[in-house]
């Protein structure tokens, strides 16, 4: 890898005024310098691109309509010229300024992905952590049980995007988890979790808690291992809300803790 090796933060967006600022401010506050930002916004109506336009932004922003989220997201990875292709959503926000300085002496070391913790906080207000979203038991037989790591905390070498191929554009909410099964089955990635957190998401987006949203995403989830070959039975995706509902009491626990000690 080269000593000025080059990172691209791909965020998609449609209608994030809200917020857009916050996410563009925390990847120009980054220590490390070699980073290219690529916003990719699927014609906002609220104000996002002005919001862009007015902000520091330096990166480069792509228009227009798309099929969807992971379309958006190829559209940045086929223009990046990364050596290291990360995707940080326009709701959400770097921890620290140190992340991305944190991931070039590990993939310097062999490494072709990285996948590191995620923090939910509510969608507007304080930053209250609501849910931790963590990598520290996962390993790749998990996905049998439906249960991927965080996609908003992954960073793969753009190589491999290439060699893999990207996300697959007809799944509406679960075209991380069938490129992060895919490239696990197919690609055999060298990988390093990250247990701390490193991302905060705001709460909501595509895939928020509803009865339309659990049935879709579960069906996607089992067409996704069909399409790899996959073996699992039925029922066994729903032990994916396990690791979500533990995620969820934990802070809640941690809160009352302050009371009964």
């Amino acid at each position: 890898m080269k000593e000025n090796t080059w990172i691209s933060i791909i965020t998609p967006t449609l209608n994030c005024a809200k917020t857009i600022e916050y996410c563009i401010q925390s990847i120009s506050n980054q220590e490390y310098k070699y980073v290219e930002h690529i916003i990719v916004d699927g014609n906002s109506t609220d104000g996002t691109i002005e919001k862009i336009q007015a902000s520091a932004f330096s990166g480069k922003l792509i228009t227009g309509s798309d099929k969807g989220i992971y379309a958006a997201i190829n559209k940045g990875i086929k223009q990046a010229k990364g050596h290291i292709i990360g995707i940080l959503h326009g709701d959400d926000f770097y921890v620290n300024n140190q992340i991305l300085a944190n991931l070039i002496p590990i993939f310097k070391g062999g490494m072709e992905a990285v996948l590191g913790s995620v923090w939910f906080i509510p969608k507007i207000g304080e930053h209250r952590i609501i849910r931790k979203y963590g990598t520290k038991y996962w390993i790749p037989t998990h996905f049998r049980w439906g249960i991927q790591p965080p996609h908003p905390g992954f960073f793969l070498l753009k190589k491999k995007y290439l060699d893999l191929g990207l996300y697959r554009e007809h799944f509406q909410v679960a075209g991380d988890f069938e490129f992060l099964l895919r490239g696990f089955l197919e690609g055999n990635w060298k990988y390093y979790l990250i247990h701390e957190p490193i991302i905060f998401m705001r709460s909501g987006g595509k895939s928020r808690f509803s009865l339309k949203n659990l049935v879709l995403i579960n069906k996607e989830c089992w067409q996704a291992c069909l399409e790899n070959n996959y073996k699992i039975f039925p029922g066994q995706l729903l032990w994916r809300y396990l690791p979500k509902l533990l995620g969820v009491l934990l802070p809640v626990l941690g809160y009352f803790r302050r009371f009964l000690l």
